[in-house]
């Protein structure tokens, strides 16, 4: 009765208020103004008189429960609301006359509750067989890790453990193995022991501008034709640019190449004799020589190991074997020659472009025949099922 008297009271004083307003005849924006005030206050006045009535039917029709001896305090704890429960000792025979006495729940409403067993050690209890497989196999892998043993050039200063073995072990499984570069690669169609040595070297030349981004199998078949044609320095500087291209068609960028043989002929002839620049700098500026390539004339043509020519292959490798950590052929070059001893530098472009080629390929490498798969850090990664149901490694796109 109290509340009821206050809100009519307060709701006679803003009917006054209203008419105050209206016989003083306000502005347009005052008399907006009173309105939303009148309005908030009815809404306001509305609220706390639908509250009063709910809260007067709860207490009507439940009993008011005397206050627990323990309630759950509240603690704040970085903002947020966090729940101290208290610890309370209830008798066993009490709780069980409480569960006695609640009605037993409908099956429809009932809900699954999670059981906690507590684990114990029991000597009459035989463990599961599944249990001792899976035992097993965690040991092995442990041991397996455990017994890595490395030579003294696997833990030399700066460079990355294991490499030494992991090299031995891949150098092993390329003798067993006839990939394309050992049939169709630059070494083999410099043709050393047929031609001049002037001559060889210009092939060699040529076999590797042409195998930039090219198959060698397609390499091999673009040089045989250019050698049926006559492939010498005065012979290519006859032969126009587009029967050029057609003889060393389908090679990548058939055309470019076309163009950058023709004018790095013109500079051997004119500065070298007929010849191949014997130094690296010399080479880096015939047209359609990069570094990679440099490096590999040098170590063919001349027997000179002035660096590491890294392709796709051995950029893909090194960072699968995490080795380097790089985008570029020409960082991973960088990066291989601040560790890799320079004996080493001679042997591992062919060596990793034919493991490339066999075993570690750039897609669906054959991680279940590599040598190293239980030391490189990509293996059996990225799996999923093909169509019949057999592993099937993703591409990767870093590679």
């Amino acid at each position: 009765n109290e509340l009821v008297c206050v809100v009519s009271s307060k709701l006679d004083r803003l009917i006054r208020l209203g008419s105050a307003f209206v016989r003083r005849a306000p502005s347009a924006r005052s008399s907006r103004i009173a309105a939303i005030k009148l309005h908030k206050s009815e809404y306001a006045t509305t609220a706390i008189m639908k509250r009063t009535v709910r809260m007067n039917r709860r207490s009507a029709t439940e009993p008011i429960s005397p206050p627990t001896e323990n309630p759950p305090a509240k603690k704040r704890t970085n903002n947020r609301n966090v729940v101290v429960k208290q610890e309370v000792e209830v008798k066993t025979e009490e709780v069980v006359e409480g569960l006695q006495e609640q009605p037993p729940a409908s099956p429809r409403h009932k809900k699954a509750k999670r059981k906690h067993v507590e684990i114990t050690e029991d000597d009459n209890i035989k463990p599961d067989p599944a249990d001792q497989t899976v035992a097993i196999k965690t040991e092995v892998k442990q041991e397996l890790v455990d017994v890595k043993k490395f030579d003294d050039l696997d833990q030399l200063p700066g460079t990355p453990l294991g490499w030494h073995t992991v090299y031995r072990r891949i150098e092993e499984q390329r003798k067993g193995i006839r990939a394309a570069v050992d049939m169709y690669g630059a070494e083999i169609l410099s043709d050393k022991e047929k031609l001049e040595p002037k001559v060889s070297r210009y092939h060699t030349l040529l076999a590797l501008m042409l195998s930039s981004q090219t198959r060698d199998e397609i390499t091999h078949k673009a040089m045989m034709q250019l050698k049926e044609h006559g492939l010498t320095v005065e012979n290519i500087l006859k032969t126009p640019e587009a029967d050029l291209a057609k003889l060393i068609y389908p090679v990548g960028f058939y055309n470019n190449k076309a163009k950058n043989i023709l004018k790095a002929s013109q500079i051997l002839k004119d500065k070298y004799d007929c010849d191949i620049p014997t130094t690296l700098e010399g080479l880096m500026e015939l047209p359609g020589v990069g570094p990679k390539m440099a490096h590999l004339v040098m170590l063919i043509a001349w027997d000179k190991a002035t660096g590491i020519g890294v392709d796709t292959h051995v950029h893909r490798i090194s960072n699968r074997l995490g080795w380097v950590k790089t985008d570029l052929p020409e960082k991973t070059r960088v990066a291989l020659e601040k560790w890799l001893p320079e004996e080493y530098w001679v042997s591992i472009n062919k060596l990793y472009v034919g493991f490339g080629q066999a075993i570690c390929l750039p897609v669906n490498p054959k991680c279940d025949e590599c040598s190293v798969n239980d030391l490189c850090p990509s293996a059996f990664k990225e799996t999923t099922r093909g169509k019949g149901g057999e592993p099937k490694l993703k591409r990767r796109k870093t590679m």
